[in-house]
């Protein structure tokens, strides 16, 4: 008998391993099949794009993110809570935080930013500084609703690069191009332990006049050119209410989007053509495989258990009471509070992430595509490392994060850089915002910095002190 346990054991990490490796060769096989029937090769590199028969690679190595986020290097697979974190785990909205006490919770943010610093850096990893990216915005956001276990989901990321004139289509007063990324997720959560998500995440490219459009406007299917795509994307997170540790993964199948609408007929050769511009006829998210582990040292507990308010006996919270009208809402909102008090707030939290990206056939990058010049992207499968650390050397005043990883490249003229990233956040005031809570509530502002070769990018933020 003791012989067999062993045994059983290696060959369920070899079943498991085998597994993994089927999906990630079937969702390469399938994104080499979508992409081939995307048309035949490309011209020599760096010479200028005079056909339709090639893919965009929508990888992006630089994170553009979340303050968490990017401070602490984009590892957060294991971390999984949070708005800004679905994106990287499809599980994250079963997850609860440590002072959720509501059956039903939510939980949302945004960001935007106008990095005109990248138009002297070299965004995509490709060997050329600036160029393309002088004018562009990113926007992110995110947000979930939590009922019990279950909760569900979208994140929207949304970039815009102005395009300008169209050297021969007199048409278009000045031309911009729209490329969003959308997740779809639902999640349930087994005895607050073991989290599992599944969801959608879709591709989607419009060419618009951007004389006719606003930013704040939602990408539909409006516009010269739409380009649509969609592909499941399944996650888990095993978080044991007993160990200092979190271990989480996903599994995302390639995106291949294709035009669902189009104002622009192709001409004889087949091509779409917007004066000398010449349209790809797919775009493309490569299948990802992610995974993770996060370790937390020091006496505050990693996984914190849910407080489900039908759980609280009456007279526990009868303790609170203050007056004859305190609802029980009130009730709990001073039991919590009592309750977190208790948990000790110093600690060390140490997450990891690493993460293989499919290759892209036929594909150039974004610049390139911007550009109208060959610059050949993704041809190979990449690997991206990962690791940030968080703490608080001044308990419940300070965070303090940072980490580094490993960005690949995906172009034949350059090779892969380290980053390195740092945060920090801090307590500013608390307020009940004119009554809408029942104490005041503290609020915090931070900053962080992402530095590797030839690219830096920095933001600020703000919002409430948890």
């Amino acid at each position: 008998m003791l012989s067999l346990e062993p045994r059983s054991t290696r060959d369920l990490a070899r079943k498991s391993t085998a597994h993994l490796a089927a999906v990630a060769v079937a969702f390469s096989i399938v994104a080499i099949t979508a992409e081939a029937a995307a048309g035949g090769p490309l011209g020599k590199q760096g010479a200028p794009i005079t056909t339709s028969s090639y893919t965009i690679d929508l990888f992006q190595g630089p994170l553009i993110g979340s303050s968490r986020v990017t401070a602490m290097a984009g590892a957060v697979v294991a971390i999984a809570a949070g708005a800004d974190i679905m994106t990287a785990n499809p599980a994250t909205p079963a997850v609860r935080y440590p002072f959720s006490h509501s059956v039903t919770d939510w939980n949302a943010g945004i960001e935007w930013r106008f990095p005109s610093q990248l138009g002297t850096t070299d965004f995509d990893n490709n060997g050329t500084k600036g160029f393309a990216y002088n004018d562009f915005v990113f926007v992110s956001s995110s947000g979930y609703v939590q009922e019990g276990p279950v909760g569900f989901g979208v994140a929207l990321d949304l970039q815009q690069y102005q395009l300008g004139k169209i050297q021969g289509a007199p048409a278009i007063s000045s031309a911009s191009v729209r490329v969003a990324s959308l997740h779809l997720m639902g999640a349930y959560s087994i005895k607050d332990e073991l989290h599992i998500g599944i969801g959608l995440r879709g591709a989607l490219l419009t060419l618009r006049d951007a004389g006719q459009n606003e930013l704040t406007a939602v990408p539909g299917t409006e516009g010269l050119l739409t380009m649509a795509g969609l592909g499941p994307e399944i996650g888990a997170l095993w978080a044991p209410r007993d160990l200092p540790l979190r271990i989480g993964g996903t599994v995302r199948a390639p995106v291949i989007g294709k035009a669902t609408s189009s104002d622009i007929q192709p001409d004889s050769a087949g091509d779409l053509r917007l004066g000398g511009l010449y349209l790809p006829r797919t775009i493309q998210r490569p299948w990802e495989l992610e995974w993770g582990f996060a370790v937390q040292l020091g006496p505050r507990p990693l996984n914190i258990p849910w407080l489900d308010p039908r759980s609280i006996a009456r007279r526990d919270l009868e303790r609170f009471r203050k007056s004859p009208d305190d609802t029980r809402q009130v009730l709990i909102n001073r039991y919590d509070k009592q309750r977190r008090k208790k948990i000790p707030r110093p600690k060390l939290l140490v997450a990891t992430s690493f993460m293989i990206t499919g290759p892209s056939d036929n594909a150039v990058g974004m610049e390139s595509f911007l550009a109208q010049r060959v610059d050949r992207s993704g041809r190979t499968a990449t690997f991206m490392p990962r690791i940030g650390v968080e703490t608080e050397p001044f308990p419940d005043w300070v965070w303090f994060r940072a980490g580094a990883y490993l960005e690949p490249s995906r172009f034949d003229q350059s090779n892969s850089r380290m980053h390195a990233t740092v945060g920090v956040e801090t307590r500013v005031f608390q307020t009940d915002i004119f009554g809408s809570f029942d104490s005041p509530v503290p609020f915090r502002v931070g900053v962080n910095l992402d530095v590797a070769r030839d690219y830096y990018d920095w933001n600020w933020t703000w919002g409430l002190w948890y």
